[in-house]
């Protein structure tokens, strides 16, 4: 800043010296604010984008002409100022920021985001598989077993306690892909809870070794499991000599679908108690299970009941109470009766010579249901009988235990 010279003879005249004391507050007033006013000045201007940008550069010039003597003057300048060149460099922030990462499409379960109206929302459990809850993980209500070894051809009986008397009805029990019903038995005393069971059938061909057994709940949701051994069956072979007559036997329509209606059933009352009693008292002259040849050919099937070399006309009983499922007189199986044993347990009785139940009927364990014959693909007088448990043809052997075996 150039502050004024005093012109000779100044100090010794007082009104020039007033008028230089009053010049000299003048400037200092006029200073200070100059530096207020350059203080308010905005230095950064608002881009419409939303960022702030610098504005160009800012000078400022200042000259104030003041009289000093009377005729004689001297000019005050302020010097230039780039302010551009003071200030900070800051962030460009007409760049938009770069956005978070959205949020993913299942909220976090354990803080869901609150909405606008301020009501919590509902957990989203559209995508939750429910977890299988097995009984060695919490203190079971019920006590359940089943066999831990059976043969091919054999039944895994399961049995379930349940001392809370919780439903249990649609449980199922499954071994690899096949499944049967839980099913109620007669009312215990109360302080022993409610009874269920199962009757589990192993295929001739199923696989042998360990596998798992596995009780599910009526949802669906596996609650226990147990391994069970399967063995081999230890089946043989079998050549029967077949007449060609015999041998060209076709079903009737609607004859096979019969039978397997029959072993399909599964009503939910039971009629039938262990043990199963005997058809005919006369000995086993043909297995469950064997793998049947004609005239020396295999005929890719096995014995899917046993056979008992009675003679003809011998009264033919019903191994267990039932109801009468089918008495019909077919071309391959011959004269047929079939008792439904309640609970996934029927049975077939064929070549009758005669059947003496109607459809229908109950019968009773021991009851006469027709008798032995040679009808349908038969070479001669006996009782073929089948045992059906879960849908399959089972080992009669397993239900019954003085059965007597031919050439024994």
């Amino acid at each position: 800043m150039t502050l004024p010279l005093q012109p000779a003879g100044a100090r010794n005249n007082p009104q020039r010296q007033r008028r230089l004391t009053g010049l000299a507050w003048g400037l200092l007033s006029l200073g200070f604010g100059l530096s207020l006013g350059l203080m308010s000045l905005p230095v950064l201007a608002v881009a419409p984008a939303g960022g702030f940008v610098l504005p160009t550069t800012f000078t400022t010039t200042l000259a104030t002409t003041l009289a000093t003597a009377p005729g004689a003057h001297r000019q005050i300048s302020l010097p230039q100022y780039d302010f551009t060149q003071s200030l900070v460099q800051h962030q460009d922030l007409s760049t938009p920021l770069q956005a978070p990462p959205p949020l993913p499409t299942k909220h976090n379960r354990l803080s869901p985001p609150v909405p606008t109206n301020g009501t919590p929302p509902r957990q989203d459990t559209s995508s939750e598989t429910p977890l299988p809850v097995s009984h060695t993980t919490q203190a079971p209500a019920f006590h359940f077993q089943a066999d831990a070894q059976v043969r091919q051809g054999q039944v895994i009986r399961v049995q379930l306690r349940d001392s809370a008397t919780a439903p249990w009805k649609g449980a199922r029990v499954r071994l690899g892909s096949y499944t049967v019903p839980l099913y109620a038995q007669a009312a215990l005393p109360e302080r022993e809870g409610a009874l269920w069971q199962a009757w589990l059938p192993v295929g001739v061909v199923h696989p042998t070794g360990k596998h798992t057994l596995v009780l599910t709940n009526p949802a669906g949701t596996t609650v226990a499991s147990q391994t069970v051994t399967i063995l081999p069956g230890q089946f043989r072979r079998q050549n029967i000599t077949v007449s060609r007559s015999v041998g060209g036997l076709k079903p009737l329509p609607g004859e096979l679908e019969a039978i397997d209606t029959l072993k399909k059933l599964s009503t939910p009352v039971r009629y039938w108690q262990e043990p199963l009693q005997l058809p005919v008292p006369d000995c086993m002259n043909s297995p469950f299970g064997v793998l049947r040849y004609h005239n020396g050919t295999y005929t890719g099937d096995y014995h899917k009941g046993l056979d008992q070399r009675a003679p003809a006309g011998r009264p033919v009983k019903a191994i267990a109470a039932g109801v009468v499922h089918i008495s019909k007189s077919f071309r391959l199986h011959g004269d047929t009766v079939g008792l439904d044993h309640g609970q996934g347990v029927s049975s077939v009785y064929i070549h009758l010579s005669k059947r003496t139940v109607q459809e229908g009927a109950s019968v009773k364990p021991g009851q006469t249901i027709g008798l032995v014959g040679s009808t349908g693909f038969a070479t001669g007088p006996h009782l073929h009988w089948g045992l059906y448990m879960g849908g399959l043809p089972v080992n009669p052997l397993q239900w019954i235990s003085n059965m007597p075996r031919c050439g024994a």
